[in-house]
């Protein structure tokens, strides 16, 4: 496994109230923190990663404001449940011609709960747990791994928040599929900063372990952040070897910048990855994120475009988007959005995706 980290790396939370979701946390960086806004990350009804270009896959950016969480004291140890059901309304039209649109009246998007301990563990030193599950016919697992935290920082054990995906997503959309990192968790040994102040990294390694990109392969990765007054700075690294017999390391780069002036809040970003799609096969991934926060609501826009060797693989997407707040936990959205890319077999498509649905935590 290549150990070295080819980048020094920058980045940072930014804050864009925009419609649904907050990020995992897992992580110490601020992982573009978005308060109140969508979670980084691109499975609402197709878990871990699954990429796809109907609502299935739609961004994990559900609504998710700040506050699934209640805390029982036990023996002093703390112990957190939370949760949230997340269900609507999916219109999708692949377009291709001859098929119909696919109408899908009570889409799961992305519901799961979970629960969070910690405890003292003695000099210093906090021990903590955390376990959560995808609400899907399968549990599927998102969240399992425990922790060591101190004036240090915090080092966790097993699967947890990739760093790179942390810092290298700028968008906030339910419907643009395909076009951002896949890579959400990965399983791991990770450690996280507790320096304070404006800046702030983690790095993770695996071996042996399954890293978004297929079983068995090995990795590093790295991330940071900097917060530069009403601008925030990310930038990450990840080295992935082992990925199967035929493709080469593949390598990754990228951050984003962001911000909030007044009601309007922006992000943007850039990732270069090689061997991507095959050996000696290069990809691109950059876009923009706008909002305009209304009252309780957020009206947004975005545009993400992925460029690759591979002309088939190439995809531009486009959303527009409102969410609102009705009272703590709970927050209703709706989404259009519509990606050109190339099907094998009906060649230029534009396939489109119309969400409306309503969150509720716990």
């Amino acid at each position: 496994m290549n150990r070295r980290i080819l980048a020094i790396v920058v980045s940072g939370a930014v804050a864009l109230p925009m419609a649904a979701l907050a990020q995992d946390e897992e992580m110490k960086v601020p992982q573009h923190s978005h308060p109140g806004a969508y979670e980084h990350e691109h499975e609402m009804a197709g878990e871990d990663g699954a990429m796809m270009m109907v609502p299935a896959h739609a961004h994990q950016y559900n609504v998710h404001p700040a506050g699934e969480h209640g805390h029982d004291e036990l023996h002093g140890h703390s112990a957190t449940l939370y949760g949230s059901l997340r269900y609507g309304v999916t219109l999708a039209d692949d377009g291709k011609s001859g098929t119909d649109n696919d109408w899908n009246l009570g889409a799961n998007r992305g519901s799961r709960f979970g629960v969070k301990g910690s405890m003292e563990a003695g000099a210093g030193l906090t021990a903590g747990f955390h376990l959560e599950r995808a609400l899907n016919s399968g549990l599927t697992e998102r969240h399992h791994n425990v922790s060591l935290s101190g004036a240090f920082g915090t080092v966790k054990f097993g699967r947890q928040s990739s760093p790179f995906h942390g810092a290298t997503t700028w968008d906030g959309s339910q419907t643009l599929g395909g076009i951002t990192d896949p890579i959400l968790r990965t399983t791991g040994a990770s450690f996280s900063s507790a320096l304070g102040g404006p800046f702030n990294f983690a790095i993770l390694m695996s071996a042996n372990a399954d890293a978004g990109k297929g079983t068995g392969s090995d990795h590093v990765e790295a991330s940071g952040s900097l917060d530069a007054g009403p601008v925030t700075l990310t930038a990450a690294y990840m080295n992935a070897s082992g990925l199967d017999d035929v493709m080469d390391d593949s390598k990754h780069m990228g951050g984003t910048v962001g911000g909030t002036v007044g009601p309007i809040n922006w992000h943007t970003g850039f990732v270069s990855s090689t061997d991507q799609c095959g050996d000696d096969c290069d990809q691109e991934r950059y876009g923009f994120h706008v909002g305009y926060a209304v009252g309780d609501g957020n009206v947004y826009t975005q545009y993400s475009e992925l460029d690759s060797d591979m002309d088939e693989n190439d995809k531009r997407g486009w959303v527009f988007g409102y969410s609102h707040v009705l009272a703590d936990n709970v927050v209703v959205y709706a989404e259009h959005g519509a990606t050109d890319m190339t099907d094998a077999a009906a060649g230029e498509v534009t396939a489109a995706t119309t969400v409306f649905a309503l969150k509720v935590g716990f």
